[in-house]
C-alpha cells in the first residue's frame, strides 16, 4: 500500500519519480445499472530533482525502493 512520505514512480511514464504529498479521494460521476462504480484515489506527487507537483492515479504507482 503506498502511504505518504514514501518513493513512488509512474507505471506508465518512467520520467514522473517523486515523493507522495498528498492522497484524494474522488467519487464517481458514473452510475451503472448494476450499480454505482467505486471512486478513484489520486496521489499528489513531489518530482525527484524539481519542486513540479503532479497528480495520478493510485493505481498507474508503483514503490521505488
Amino acid at each position: 500500500m503506498i502511504k505518504v512520505g514514501d518513493k513512488v514512480y509512474h507505471v506508465y511514464n518512467g520520467n514522473i519519480k517523486g515523493i507522495v504529498r498528498e492522497l484524494h479521494a474522488t467519487k464517481s460521476h458514473y452510475h451503472l445499472d448494476a450499480g454505482s462504480s467505486s471512486g478513484t484515489v489520486y496521489a499528489l506527487l513531489e518530482v525527484k530533482g524539481s519542486s513540479q507537483l503532479v497528480r495520478a492515479p493510485l493505481g498507474d504507482l508503483m514503490r521505488d525502493d
